[in-house]
């Protein structure tokens, strides 16, 4: 039965709330009465479209490119829409994806993800359909994608600016990305409380770049 019945699937790998986009004669609209617009408590629609487009103008087309693990018959919503909610998450440091999702019914930040990703979708996907994701793809092809951006900023020579005698100073060091009471897999780090309580972690192995402003 694979991961689960066709109406699991429905709720996690098509998430039909909204109609895809590359299909001309998707429902753009849902009937019933309009969402009430107002200000979104987080914008983020604007600054990372202009920093995409002005250093990394190919990175939609990178997010399109990962290899989907979704049943093909099940997907709705894009690569780029999936991965940019998820990115999205991490940047506004949301406490939850049901926190997330509240965000994501306000319509102007929608508007703005829509104009940002050349999309037309009447409501986002929710976390849990990002998670669904997430959690089925190669954690080394996704991050092959920071590497890719990497590439781009230093062939079109941005960090030129901070190299230190035709170097650049580079500091790595170890650093923990998750800490739970809730085992997240089997090569989870293991922490022992003296109450007798069990912290599970992961750390990674990070490089950063040292500049006037500090490490980046």
């Amino acid at each position: 039965m694979g991961d689960g019945t066709k109406k699991d699937q429905a709720v996690t790998q098509g998430d039909r709330r909204a109609g895809r986009t590359v299909n001309p004669s998707a429902r753009r609209k849902k009937s019933g009465h309009p969402r009430k617009q107002k200000a979104p408590s987080v914008n983020l629609g604007n600054i990372p479209a202009l920093t995409i487009d002005h250093y990394f103008p190919p990175f939609f087309d990178w997010l399109d490119d990962l290899r989907d693990p979704r049943d093909p018959d099940m997907i709705w919503y894009s690569m780029r829409h999936l991965m940019t909610l998820g990115l999205m998450m991490y940047l506004t440091h949301a406490g939850s994806r049901n926190q997330f999702d509240n965000d994501l019914e306000e319509e102007l930040l929608l508007d703005n993800i829509n104009r940002m990703l050349g999309e037309t979708f009447d409501t986002p996907a929710s976390m849990d359909t990002v998670f669904h994701l997430l959690s089925r793809m190669d954690p080394d092809e996704l991050a092959a994608v920071p590497g890719m951006m990497v590439a781009a900023l230093l062939q079109s020579r941005v960090l030129e600016k901070y190299r230190f005698d035709d170097e650049y100073f580079i500091a790595i060091d170890a650093t923990e990305i998750y800490r739970s009471k809730i085992p997240h897999c089997e090569k989870c780090l293991t922490q022992k409380h003296s109450n007798g309580s069990i912290d599970y972690f992961h750390t990674v192995l990070e490089a950063k770049l040292i500049t006037p402003q500090g490490m980046t």
